[in-house]
C-alpha cells in the first residue's frame, strides 16, 4: 500500500517547482532531526516528517537524474550496493520490550496495528518516489510509475518470510525497476510489430 501511495504522490507535485521542494525538504529534515535529538516517541506524528522527506527528496532525485533508463539504473544499482553494505554492517537494535528505539521512528515510516507492526525506511520510500517521478518524466502513466515499488515489495516479503531476517529493500526495488523496464520494452515492441503488420498491405489473392 505504501508503495502505491508514494508512487502516486509525484503526480500531486507536478506544478511545484524544485526550489519549493528543496525548502519543504529542509524544513522536514530540521523537524525530523529535532525529534530525533530529543528522543521523543510521538508516533504516529513521527510519520509526517518521514513522509515529507521521502516524498520531496524522491521527487527531487527523480528530477535530477536524466529521464533515461541507463542513468536511473546506475543510480539505483549504486544505492542498492550501499543499502546492502549498510544492512550487513549494522544490526537492528531493540529495547527490552522488543520495540525499536525512539530514534527509529524518525528514520522509518511505522505502521502499528493491534495485529502487527511494520516499518519501511525513509530511504526506501524516497527511492520509490524517485522511480515514480522518473517514469512520469518519461511519459509513463501512474500504473507504470507505481509498478517498480509494488513489484519490489512483493518480491521482498516472501523472501523475508523464508529467510526469517531483515533484508535491504533497495536491491529488491532495483529488481522491480528492471522488471518494469522489461515489461514496458516488451509492450512497446509488441505494439510496434502489431502496427507494422497492420500497415503492411495484404498480398493479392
Amino acid at each position: 500500500m505504501l508503495a502505491v501511495v508514494f508512487g502516486l504522490l509525484p503526480w500531486m507535485f507536478v506544478r511545484i517547482k524544485s526550489w519549493q521542494l528543496i525548502v519543504a525538504l529542509a524544513a522536514a529534515v530540521l523537524l525530523d532531526a529535532a525529534g530525533l535529538a530529543a528522543g521523543l516517541r510521538l508516533y504516529p506524528w513521527t510519520n509526517l516528517p518521514v513522509a515529507a522527506i521521502a516524498t520531496t527528496g524522491g521527487i527531487l532525485m527523480g528530477r535530477a537524474v536524466p529521464p533515461r533508463f541507463r542513468a536511473m539504473m546506475l543510480l539505483l544499482l549504486a544505492l542498492a550496493i550501499l543499502d546492502t553494505v549498510q544492512v550487513v554492517a549494522t544490526a537492528p537494535a531493540t529495547t527490552a520490550q522488543g520495540q525499536p528505539p525512539a530514534g527509529d521512528y524518525y528514520l522509518m515510516f511505522v505502521v502499528a496495528t493491534s495485529l502487527a507492526n511494520s516499518a519501511i525506511g525513509i530511504g526506501d520510500l524516497l527511492v520509490v518516489a524517485a522511480m515514480a517521478e522518473h517514469w512520469r518524466r518519461r511519459g509513463a502513466g501512474p500504473v507504470v510509475a507505481v509498478a517498480p515499488g509494488v513489484a519490489g515489495l512483493l518480491i521482498t516479503y516472501p523472501t523475508i518470510l523464508v529467510l526469517t531476517r531483515s533484508l535491504p529493500l533497495i536491491p529488491f526495488l532495483f529488481v522491480g525497476f528492471l522488471l518494469t523496464q522489461a515489461a514496458v520494452a516488451l509492450r512497446s515492441r509488441t505494439r510496434r510489430i502489431s502496427d507494422e503488420q497492420a500497415a503492411t498491405p495484404n498480398p493479392p489473392l
